[in-house]
């Protein structure tokens, strides 16, 4: 058996993919006594400078760092254009001037060969552990507006969508829907759509629609096959040898002299169980012995699992909550506030620590 490389993570492409379920629905996991702290949820930043002449230098390092294809400005000097702006050190680059861009040099011609103004769009966080952007462009698929877009309650432009562990996922897709040509793949949670994290299917659907004009749409999601080769390889590391299913749901590993391969099969709720092909049961699931050596390993993967995912959900759960206060609030209110000569009270509806209802 080979090992492949934890970042070969995408199956081969499908005219028409729908999820398949492989164990009984489970709509939500548990939420661990001690985990870790929510994952912040990137939004987008948008920053347009304009060249005094086309060889201008626009003052701006990139960097490639982290996972493959991401794109970070290093640094910003002093007499750059974008000084003053929201664009900051550590941003990641998600395109220029429309274009997407995977690696310093790319960013950097770009940039060069641009003759007039530079519209950046970053990411202004990191990204959870298996989140990823892609860029989605429904402008030029026969999809403008609602109701061409096919719009229904758990459906747009060919995505079928529903709630799984508190997350948005992606059940399903046609075959001529534009998420086709794009690395995200059914099975996968969908976080942001255009800067706005979305936490509920409806929400996901109507910012799809909002932004149906727009070039290209980016797309945060979770990877669960990139958390899951990840996680087998921190825990396992070498000393076995892996190979792993198309569709990353199973990993067959083997140990130098033992008498046959093992079998992490993955489960629609994310957890995985240690399954020995060669036992004869009466069970579908041949679950190896919970004294095997490598149980304490599919203990460790579960948690961990459960752990990121509890994270990421109350992620996308208070950022959800805070755009919904945000977006309740008129900045003619605030100034009301301020009029009326009560500063903390402003600060304290400016900030979302009190509503609108409150404040009456």
């Amino acid at each position: 058996m080979r090992r492949r490389s934890s970042v070969e993570l995408l199956p081969s492409r499908r005219s028409s993919i729908e999820l398949q379920s492989v164990a009984p629905s489970v709509e939500s996991l548990p939420t661990p006594e001690k985990g870790l702290q929510p994952f912040t949820i990137p939004s987008l930043i948008t920053s347009t400078a304009t060249k005094s002449d086309p060889n201008q230098k626009v003052g701006l390092a990139f960097r490639k760092t982290g996972g493959a294809n991401t794109v970070i400005i290093d640094g910003i000097t002093p007499t750059s254009p974008f000084q003053g702006s929201d664009l900051r050190a550590g941003h990641e680059i998600l395109c220029i001037n429309g274009q997407r861009v995977r690696t310093a040099r790319s960013a950097a011609e770009v940039v060069r060969e641009s003759r007039n103004s530079l519209t950046l769009v970053v990411s202004n966080a990191i990204r959870p552990p298996g989140a990823m952007y892609t860029m989605v462009s429904i402008a030029d698929h026969h999809h403008q507006n609602a109701s061409s877009l096919g719009k229904k309650d758990n459906y747009v432009a060919g995505m079928y969508f529903k709630m799984k562990n508190g997350l948005v996922q992606l059940m399903k897709v046609d075959e001529d829907s534009p998420v086709v040509a794009t690395s995200m793949k059914v099975g996968d949670f969908i976080l942001a759509v255009n800067g706005k994290v979305v936490g509920s299917v409806s929400k996901v659907v109507d910012v799809f629609v909002d932004s149906a004009r727009e070039e290209f749409i980016p797309v945060l999601y979770f990877n669960m096959r990139s958390l899951r080769a990840t996680l087998v390889d921190t825990n396992i590391g070498d000393r076995w040898e892996k190979e792993w299913s198309d569709d990353y749901d199973e990993c067959t590993i083997l140990s130098p002299g033992s008498p046959g391969p093992l079998i992490l099969r993955f489960k629609e709720d994310g957890r995985c169980d240690l399954v020995d092909p060669s036992q004869k049961s009466n069970d579908k699931t041949p679950v190896v012995s919970p004294d095997h050596p490598l149980q304490p390993v599919v203990e460790a993967l579960n948690y961990g699992i459960i752990c990121l995912l509890s994270a990421i959900r109350e992620g996308v759960k208070i950022a959800s909550s805070s755009n919904g206060r945000n977006a309740s609030k008129s900045p003619s209110r605030i100034q009301e506030v301020k009029q009326r000569g009560n500063d903390k009270l402003a600060e304290m509806l400016d900030s979302g620590l009190l509503t609108e209802e409150e404040y009456r």
